[in-house]
């Protein structure tokens, strides 16, 4: 199995013996790199500045992360060790991040006018624009511009 070195960061991006050290872009995905990598740095500046949802992680919670996964590499032995599930990843950096899609299904129903916007959440393609919803950094004119691709 190749070099496991990379299995050392936590998330894929923040080196667990230095926090102040993310490494972005470490990995590859069927999804767009670059909005993983966008993805990787709110969650990075987020977690410096102590905004993250659960809490700025603690070391020895990333190293047991980092032990499980490259035990579970050894395990599995995939021929591409970085790759990502790129909605699982995203999703998984969103919800820490406190950014994930607002997905209450009765608030959804009773508002006729979310109606498409549910749909879209459920049954189409993630774009990095639904991080932009809700949450820290959000863009007031994110719903329009999600609408629009549909």
């Amino acid at each position: 199995m190749r070099n496991l070195k990379w299995v050392k960061l936590y998330h894929q991006l923040l080196y667990t013996k230095d926090p102040t050290l993310c490494c972005l872009g470490m990995l590859t995905t069927i999804g767009n790199e670059s909005c993983v990598g966008e993805m990787q740095a709110r969650w990075c500046t987020a977690m410096w500045c102590d905004k993250l949802k659960c809490g700025r992680p603690r070391k020895e919670d990333m190293e047991k992360e980092c032990e499980r996964n490259r035990k579970k590499l050894l395990r599995i032995q995939p021929p591409v060790t970085e790759f990502v599930r790129y909605v699982h990843y995203m999703d998984e950096l969103a919800e820490e991040l406190g950014c994930m899609p607002n997905l209450q299904i009765t608030k959804m129903l009773i508002n006729p006018s979310k109606w498409r916007l549910f749909y879209r959440l459920i049954f189409g393609p993630v774009y990095p624009i639904q991080y932009r919803l809700n949450g820290p950094d959000k863009l007031p004119n994110a719903e329009n511009l999600l609408l629009s691709l549909l």
